[in-house]
């Protein structure tokens, strides 16, 4: 990834390409999870500050692949591993959310594809 972007992390600020380590821990955890799920969806996840709140846990919904299409994406990730496009794009989502929930985060081969908020009209 080419793109420089800045990560926050309490007072520490890093400008390169993001990697887990610059992120909270929830954070992490919540990408961390999103890699293990695969193929499904994460429902009523509360965020409060901009930041992913899993105490307590969402729910989470696993798809079953009953035929392999292609490779898939390692389960775990080695810590520090540069952030895909779609991680980057759900941490700056739940900053620009701040307080509220996400009612649904579709995982398709262990990144967020898709995000589904509830919206005042």
């Amino acid at each position: 990834m080419s793109t420089s972007v800045t990560v926050l992390e309490g007072a520490r600020k890093t400008v390169g390409p993001p990697r887990t380590c610059d992120l909270s821990p929830a954070c992490r955890s919540l990408l961390e999870l999103i890699r293990r799920l695969g193929f499904g969806r994460i429902e009523a996840l509360a965020v409060r500050g901009g930041e992913p709140v899993l105490d307590p846990p969402p729910r989470v919904i696993r798809a079953i692949r009953l035929a392999q299409l292609g490779p898939t994406r390692p389960a775990t990730a080695a810590v520090g591993h540069p952030l895909q496009s779609a991680e980057i794009a759900l941490v700056e989502t739940l900053a620009a959310i701040g307080t509220g929930v996400i009612e649904v985060i579709k995982v398709h081969d262990g990144l967020p594809a898709a995000l589904e908020i509830r919206e005042q009209v």
